[in-house]
């Protein structure tokens, strides 16, 4: 019981930004740092990876185009990025594009999905050997 009363004490001073550094005298954790929590705390999660957002990536690993926030479409492109640098031939995802409204990467996935289109959005072109 004395746990869980401690646990709650530390969650709600952490939660109201009074928590103090001693040798500071500053918050552990500001407000925008808060905000910023409680934002992706809230936002739907697709995956282990990813949030739902307005940006569209291909996600190479489970073969589907995905609409995700801003974070998971950074966290894609570097990805994509070590990929290139550690000349691999099979890239974890593909960053697409921005979209101003969520709803109209919903539209541009779902075309995507039902087009019959080639994908080689995963194939590292720039190290085949052919």
């Amino acid at each position: 019981m004395l746990c869980f009363t401690l646990l709650s004490f530390c969650f709600s001073s952490l939660c109201l930004g009074d928590v103090k550094d001693p040798r500071a005298g500053t918050s552990y954790i500001d407000k925008e740092t808060l905000s910023e929590m409680e934002r992706r705390r809230k936002e739907p999660k697709i995956s282990q990876e990813f949030s739902r957002g307005r940006f569209l990536i291909y996600d190479c690993k489970q073969r589907s185009f995905v609409c995700v926030n801003e974070p998971s479409y950074l966290l894609c492109r570097e990805k994509r990025n070590l990929g290139y640098r550690a000349k691999r031939l099979a890239l974890p995802c593909a960053p697409l594009k921005e979209f101003k409204e969520q709803v109209e990467c919903f539209n541009k996935q779902y075309s995507l999905i039902h087009s019959q289109s080639e994908k080689s959005y995963c194939q590292n072109s720039k190290n085949a050997k052919y």
